[in-house]
């Protein structure tokens, strides 16, 4: 496991999201308090006058019969005063409610009234944990339990409210709690199945619902290659009041057919800029620090067996690697030890924190992200392969989104070649950022602050560098140069799109060239408002020297406006330095000035930034995720086509508030987010511009009470989420409210 301060594998949590969870009362406490401890009174007991309902999702089916990822809500209201130690008690048939022990109940107004204590097993909340009756070591000696193993069991869980004294100030209670994106395995059969998932108040059902799991499919191993890749259904990254932050990506990997990991194998993940996330450097394992790894089930015939009941059990056996390399960019591990053939997978956690508000999807609950794996192997290079990941991510879970917006916990630093946009030392993701720095044989040139997220990159140039370098490529350039001398005007622009030509001090625009990735705009010197009264030197004697043939090739010279060429000694030249008023002869017309030119159709948006450009002129066209707003021509007659950029908005109302809920380039489609419910649509007839509208929903009524005292509002907008636990050891490294996976994960 990839975390600090691990703990051995004692339960598995396996990605089971944040809770909601709110109180509502009347009476005395309304400032909130430290939870006191949970004390064991000899006159607590379960509390009787309660009344509850509850809903459930059934949401991702991981390989289609691993696991599941659901959402599930309990809101009960207690008609009757309770004592400290008091218990309300639901049982969830189906659900691994782990994440949500030892969770604070609070009401509205932040007063801990309470905790959460859950209890998990196969069977009942009592029984083995599932892990230890789905693997084996040897498939010729296998446990007791892993014979009892039935394909109809699943995970139980007890879900317990525990009152505290603060509890006994209220009249009567209401509260709310549940779970968004929460994992649950599935015991893996070899027939079609149909498990029932219920939530229960005593012998009370309050939600039901079936779920169809198919036949699992044992395979052979036709693999050339060692895979390795990211696993985005058991990743995770958490979001709390504080906004988005820490979480953990799984990666994978599986041996080519009858190859194995062997000692020095070596494995590599990159985390591109654009990858939507870093490594969290504080709560990975250092450089040289070995880890004992498992993995999950599998489903190939060489590492999987069926017990006599038609459940499907999984080799376990250890395997250990060293960290060669981390950052927050990059992370490398190494082979030291393995059985004498290992064959089973090798699984990798690494915790993450998100960078990127841009790689949110609100609509389906994740952060998109980019990865990119390598394996290499120390004694056969024919197994080696690299992977760069595509639709992966991580869902979110914890804090709704909709009651937070999409904001980062964090902020990340970078320093990068302002040519190569490639980083030049390891980012670092902090509560804080950092400032530029001394980089050996480069030079600080200018910092960016992103406005949204407050990411910082400070940009450098390779010391003697002072313009251009002819040697990059990969993306696309805009360069800004002298007519006639090629001389580097302002600094060159690398992105994934063209910049305008814009203007320069003391400079007038020419043309732009398009080349492949390149465009360059020519500039030339402005002309001296002095140089009108050149006049002065008439022309009219010189009407006597057309006769002479290289007159005309002194017409070129306009393009850099240099007086001073006056090398020849014939005095009928000295009067070009005044060329710029002359009325030119008619010989001129042999060579117009814009015949060196090419007319060019530029498209661009409202705001200058270049989408494309072709030679001659042409017509406007559609061009996807813009609308067309009009037509112009610039100073060297090329015409340009000008569009807006269309951006979607989501905005839900809340209280009389408008929350932006969602932003996405282009016309895109309404969507749903939990806890609000779809209005209308407006679409601004100028620049297409999509604005979604929502309304929140969900509210419950208020809690009377006896004393008549006005009770607090519950429901969505009452609503104080608490992240899940994901024990982690100690202090170090937790982030924010959220405390993170120390336990293994299993698929």
């Amino acid at each position: 496991m990839f975390l600090k301060n691990n703990k051995k594998l004692l339960n598995r949590i396996a990605g089971s999201s944040a809770i909601v969870i709110t109180a509502l009362g009347s009476g005395a406490g309304a400032v909130a308090t430290q939870i006191p401890g949970i004390m064991s009174t000899a006159f607590a007991e379960e509390t009787k006058n309660v009344t509850a309902t509850a809903t459930l999702d059934v949401g991702i089916q991981e390989n289609g019969n691993h696991g599941r990822t659901d959402k599930f809500e309990i809101s009960a209201e207690v008609k009757q005063p309770v004592k400290e130690g008091d218990t309300v008690t639901f049982t969830a048939q189906g659900i691994n409610a782990e994440a949500l022990n030892n969770q604070e109940v609070k009401t509205a107004d932040g007063t801990v009234i309470g905790v959460l204590k859950t209890k998990t097993g196969v069977g009942s909340p009592t029984g083995p944990n599932y892990w230890s009756v789905v693997y084996y070591k040897d498939k010729n000696n296998l446990s007791e339990a892993n014979k009892n193993l039935k394909p109809s069991d699943q995970e139980v869980s007890e879900i317990q409210v525990v009152f505290n004294k603060k509890a006994e100030e209220f009249q009567n209670l209401s509260f709310k709690i549940g779970s968004n994106n929460n994992r649950t395995v599935i015991t893996v059969p070899v027939k079609d199945k149909v498990e029932k998932i219920n939530i229960k108040l005593g012998e009370k059902t309050l939600v039901e619902k079936e779920n169809q799991v198919p036949a699992a499919k044992i395979v052979q191993n036709t693999a050339s290659k060692n895979w390795f890749g990211n696993i985005s259904e058991v990743s995770n990254i958490y979001n709390t009041e504080k906004g988005l932050g820490g979480g953990v990506a799984y990666f994978g990997s599986t041996p080519a057919k009858n190859k194995g990991f062997k000692t020095g194998d070596k494995f590599t993940i990159e985390l591109p800029n654009d990858s939507g996330v870093k490594i969290d450097v504080n709560r990975a394992k250092k450089v040289g620090e070995v880890l004992t790894l498992s993995h999950g089930r599998q489903l190939r015939e060489e590492v999987t067996t069926v017990n006599s009941n038609g459940a499907v059990l999984t080799q376990q056996n250890p395997i250990k690697i060293k960290v060669v390399e981390v950052n927050a960019d990059k992370a490398v591990f190494e082979v030291i030890d393995q059985p004498d053939f290992y064959y089973e997978d090798v699984n990798i956690d690494l915790p993450v924190v998100a960078t990127d508000e841009s790689k949110v999807d609100q609509a389906k609950n994740r952060v998109n992200v980019k990865f990119k794996t390598s394996f290499e192997s120390k004694t056969d290079p024919t197994l080696n392969t690299t992977f760069e990941s595509k639709d992966a991510y991580l869902p979110i879970r914890g804090t709704s989104l909709s009651s937070t917006g999409v904001k980062l916990e964090f902020k990340t630093t970078q320093w990068r070649d302002i040519d190569t946009n490639k980083n030049l030392k390891a980012s670092k993701v902090d509560t804080k950022t950092y400032p530029a720095d001394k980089i050996e044989n480069y030079s600080f040139v200018r910092t960016d602050t992103d406005s949204k997220t407050g990411n910082v990159i400070h940009y450098y140039r390779p010391t003697g560098v002072v313009k251009t370098r002819d040697d990059l490529s990969d993306s696309k350039v805009t360069r800004f140069l002298e007519e006639g001398t090629n001389k580097a005007l302002k600094d060159q622009e690398r992105g994934d799109k063209f910049v305008e030509a814009g203007t320069i001090a003391g400079y007038t625009f020419v043309r732009s060239e398009v080349k492949g990735d390149v465009t360059t705009h020519y500039f030339k010197k402005a002309e001296e408002p002095k140089k009108p009264e050149a006049p002065k030197t008439t022309e009219t004697p010189k009407k006597e020297e057309p006769k002479k043939p290289e007159t005309p090739k002194t017409t070129e010279a306009p393009k850099t406006t240099e007086a001073p060429k006056t090398e020849e000694p014939k005095k009928p030249e000295a009067p070009k330095t005044t060329e710029a008023p002359k009325t030119e002869e008619p010989k001129t017309t042999e060579e117009p000035k814009t015949d060196p030119k090419e007319v060019t159709t530029i498209f661009k948006d409202d705001k200058g930034n270049i989408i494309k450009t072709e030679k001659g002129t042409k017509d406007k066209e559609d061009i996807p995720g813009y609308k067309y707003l009009r037509t112009e021509k610039d100073k060297d007659g090329n015409t340009v086509h000008i569009y807006h950029k269309i951006v979607t908005k989501h905005v839900g109302n809340k209280d009389g508030k408008d929350i932006l809920l969602k932003e996405e380039e282009g016309n895109k489609p309404k969507s749903s987010f939990t806890g609000y419910e779809y209005v209308d649509t407006k679409v601004d007839s100028e620049t297409g511009d999509v604005t979604h509208n929502y309304k929140a929903v969900g509210k419950t009524a208020d809690v009377k009470t006896p004393d008549k005292k006005e009770a607090v509002k519950t429901g969505t907008n009452a609503s104080a989420t608490i992240a899940p636990l994901l024990g982690i050891v100690g202090g170090a490294g937790a982030i924010g409210a959220a405390v993170y996976v120390a336990k293994r994960k299993k698929q």
